[in-house]
């Protein structure tokens, strides 16, 4: 469907990408400054970040086309013509993250002392992400008559499953958690634990709520 797009003397930049990009941007650069504070190296750190943001856009992608199949099953050229839209968050998230782990691993650092620096960042990235699921109008709540429920527009995948009918903006209650664990996250941190720690608590609380 049509997400929403802004167009600048004729090229068109659709919001979920800006988005994402933003949340990486954003969330490298916190990691690397709270990878410093851990005296990890700021050129693996800056390698880590580049296979980071390749494979995110590869998962993203390989997801989206995987769950759009018949969208691109006659055009095969589609699949790379990323500018056009078409990215799912945790596919890209999932393939980081894991690797990430290999590409960590192989060079000696400690994967959960980088865990631990990046946990922030992720909750962060998904908050951000989730704006742009609002902007998308994906990833939507189910039909309500409360005065915050929003209609998306028309062409939005929201619109096509329930037409002109107010939803639950659940995109906005994602974001919020996501940010709201950023912040957590950083208060935890304030106390010295075991390597693994701060990554093992936002991985349980992100669990906690599947949809975040």
């Amino acid at each position: 469907m049509h997400p929403t797009i802004f167009r600048f003397h004729g090229f068109e930049l659709h919001s979920y990408g800006l988005l994402l990009a933003i949340a990486f941007l954003v969330g490298i650069q916190l990691l690397l400054k709270r990878g410093a504070d851990r005296g990890l190296p700021e050129d693996k750190l800056s390698t880590l970040s580049l296979i980071l943001l390749v494979l995110a856009i590869v998962g993203g992608r390989g997801l989206y086309v995987l769950t759009h199949w018949s969208d691109y099953a006659r055009d095969l050229g589609g699949i790379f013509r990323i500018w056009e839209g078409g990215l799912m968050l945790y596919g890209g998230y999932f393939l980081a993250i894991a690797g990430g782990i290999v590409y960590v691993r192989r060079t000696g650092l400690s994967v959960w002392r980088v865990g631990d620096a990046a946990a922030p960042s992720m909750a962060l990235g998904i908050g951000i992400g989730r704006l742009g699921c609002f902007l998308n109008g994906c990833c939507f709540g189910l039909p309500s008559h409360l005065p915050w429920a929003i209609k998306f527009p028309p062409g939005s995948y929201s619109n096509f499953v329930f037409p002109n009918e107010p939803l639950q903006p659940s995109q906005l209650y994602l974001a919020a958690a996501g940010g709201a664990l950023f912040v957590l996250l950083l208060r935890l941190d304030r106390k010295p634990h075991f390597d693994g720690w701060l990554f093992w608590s936002y991985i349980a609380m992100e669990s906690s709520a599947p949809c975040l």
